[in-house]
């Protein structure tokens, strides 16, 4: 990783009204959802934080301070649009409405560069005024709006990794039963302590996904892939905290290092970007989203394609169709090798019932590996190792079979029988009645095929820990008993 000190952001607030920049008098007022901004010298200033309303259910954890716009004007609209100004050539960000990092003027220097809206406006520091003043000029034309993240790249920013809204969003979420949570601009392996920390007892089964998006979060990551549940290379803001150029080798990188460590790793931002308004992608787009799969990622996300986009159901649809054309590329069997040289040995029982069930499903040519678990730990170690065919995870755990999603080629079926008492109930029986249901799931989907070769991996007895088993049977209805079930 690089050693240039660490960059450090501010990350969007999206329900907290905080920066506004009027901008020139136009000629005729109106209410359009953006406002242009040309290149001018131009003033800024910090605000505190306004309280907010509550969060959505899954929650993220910003670190970048946030445009909102003025209200007092007359020529604002509801919408609260970027005011304009009776002055023109300036744009003036006033204490108390329009930054919500207060300490804005004392961690920027004149030289920095301040970004706007993931870099579309971009603005040099001339000057630090005085204590709620900064005098910066504009570098290009662009249309600017409200609630946009502001990036200080190459600026160490002294934000706590927690605020108290954060702590509120994260026990709102506990209280919800939220699955994931997805910490934005993560820094250090602590931060994610910290989310644990307040998450406490009762949240403890919730997974936490860190979202590289500044250069010091790239420099310490080994040690915050040691703490999190799985990692969101989040392009947008990398791409702006560190040089453009960069951003390919350390997808690269970041996603090598989950696939080693079997962690899923989401691949996010500007995907399938032209999509938002154009019914087709580009074929540099398409590209991008194979070499992800080809990468090893193990999802690919869309955002700004389905959240505001013309063109939502096309763009899942042309990704979907990239991904499978991307994952009939891979050579399984050197990636399996390739894996297995890199894991460090003694492995544990289940990771090595893991490998070993890969190695079977890849020399038999199988339909499918059935894994029973409980935890999700079996499944996500068999996806760690990447074998060609499909793995059906059969669960009595609602939340494992949620969360199992992140996983690469896992389908998770949660089995609807409730766990029977095992003195009464013969262990092996309740065993094969799951694998029973999973293989006739399974071909009701269409994901097996009748004759179909299985691999089945199974513990010796219930609980956590215990997966120590392989079986090897078939996708037969006779064979299988299906018929009876």
């Amino acid at each position: 990783m690089s050693t240039t000190s660490p960059s450090s952001t501010m990350p969007a607030r999206p329900s907290t009204p905080t920066l506004a920049a009027p901008l020139p008098l136009l000629s005729t007022p109106r209410a359009p959802r953006s406002a242009l901004v040309t290149p001018r010298t131009t003033r800024i200033s910090p605000s505190p934080l306004a309280k907010s309303s509550t969060s959505p259910p899954t929650t993220s954890m910003p670190r970048r301070a946030t445009l909102t716009t003025c209200e007092s004007s007359p020529l604002c609209s509801s919408r609260q649009l970027l005011c304009p100004t009776r002055r023109p050539g300036s744009l003036t960000i006033q204490l108390g409405r329009y930054v919500d990092y207060k300490n804005i003027t004392k961690v920027i220097q004149p030289g920095r560069i301040i970004y706007v809206d993931d870099g579309v406006l971009a603005f040099d520091v001339l000057a630090i005024k005085d204590e709620k003043t900064i005098e910066v000029r504009a570098r290009n034309n662009g249309f600017i709006s409200s609630r946009k993240g502001v990036n200080l790249p190459n600026t160490d920013v002294d934000l706590p990794a927690l605020s108290e809204k954060d702590k509120a969003d994260l026990k709102f979420g506990v209280k919800n039963n939220v699955d994931m949570v997805f910490a934005s601009f993560i820094r250090r392996a602590q931060d994610i302590k910290d989310i644990r920390a307040v998450l406490g007892e009762e949240g403890k089964q919730i997974q936490i996904i860190a979202k590289i998006e500044n250069r010091q979060g790239l420099n310490n990551f080994k040690e915050i892939l040691d703490e999190t549940d799985g990692v969101m290379v989040a392009r947008g803001d990398l791409g702006i905290e560190i040089p453009a150029a960069e951003v390919f080798a350390a997808q690269k990188k970041l996603i090598a290092m989950c696939n080693i460590a079997g962690k899923p790793v989401i691949c996010a931002t500007q995907m399938l970007e032209s999509m938002i308004k154009n019914p087709r992608p580009t074929r540099a787009e398409i590209s991008d989203v194979g070499n992800a799969i080809t990468d090893g990622a193990d999802c690919v996300m869309l955002s700004g394609e389905t959240a505001k986009g013309n063109y939502p159901v096309e763009a899942v649809r042309e990704m979907h169709e990239a991904c499978l054309k991307a994952e009939n590329s891979i050579p399984y069997v050197s990636h399996f090798e390739e894996m297995c040289t890199l894991v460090k040995r003694p492995v544990q029982t289940v990771e090595s019932c893991a490998m070993a069930a890969v190695r079977a499903s890849l020399d038999l040519g199988a339909g499918g590996i059935i894994v029973l678990s409980t935890s999700g730990e079996s499944a996500r170690l068999l996806s760690k190792y990447r074998p060609v065919c499909p793995i059906f995870m059969v669960t009595r755990n609602a939340t494992t079979s949620r969360f199992s999603h992140l996983f690469r080629g896992v389908y998770p079926f949660l089995f609807p029988e409730a766990k029977p008492d095992f003195e009464k109930v013969n262990w092996q029986e309740d065993v094969d009645r799951r694998i029973k249901w999973a293989v006739n799931h399974a071909l009701e989907l269409g994901t097996l095929t009748i004759g179909d070769t299985v691999v089945v991996v199974q513990g010796w007895k219930g609980g956590m820990g215990n997966t120590n088993t392989l079986r090897i049977v078939r996708a037969d209805p006779e064979h299988l008993g299906i018929g009876q079930l």
